[in-house]
């Protein structure tokens, strides 16, 4: 959670979300002004809002932050921190969810590359926190199909156990 304080943000204000949807350079950004978000971070946050999710972008929490909209057929989402284990369920259904809309949308467009590479990839980080502090933490850069089992693996997570 030091990353966050690095960037102003208020620790008890954060305590009030359940979710944060913040840029994917959060950790590793020096200043604001370096900070990225994506069009695909905004969307997740209103569908986890939609879900009864407390979500937080970073405008919520007064970042201002250059969004950057990646037209290709990957997936670009920023750094998840997930606060409240009581979100996982309904954050692993709408990530779910968004996988299944993206992959019947690119079914309508060939999603080989010239090589012949599989381009359906997701790139997100996941932090689970508790306390102050990151317990459990997915970095993931790779194809839809392999990240839906990592989702439903993190389906399993108890919510009320803290050893997981």
């Amino acid at each position: 959670m030091k990353q966050l304080e690095k960037h102003g943000l208020d620790f008890e204000k954060i305590k009030a979300y359940q979710v944060l949807c913040l840029p994917e350079n959060i950790e590793t950004a020096s200043t604001e002004e370096e900070l990225i978000d994506t069009a695909h971070n905004a969307n997740f946050c209103k569908l986890l809002r939609e879900a009864g999710i407390k979500c937080a972008n970073s405008y919520d929490l007064g970042l201002e932050t250059v969004e950057l909209e990646r037209r290709g057929i990957e997936l670009w989402f920023g750094v998840t921190y997930i606060l409240d284990k009581l979100a996982i369920p309904v954050l692993t259904a709408v990530i779910s969810s968004l996988l299944t809309l993206e992959l019947q949308k690119k079914q309508n467009f060939s999603t080989k590359s010239i090589e012949g590479e599989n381009n359906n990839k997701i790139h997100i980080e996941l932090r689970i926190i508790e306390g102050n502090n990151i317990y459990r933490s997915i970095n993931y850069d790779g194809n839809f199909e392999d990240f839906q089992k990592i989702i439903n693996d993190i389906k399993n997570v108890n919510p009320k156990d803290n050893n997981n």
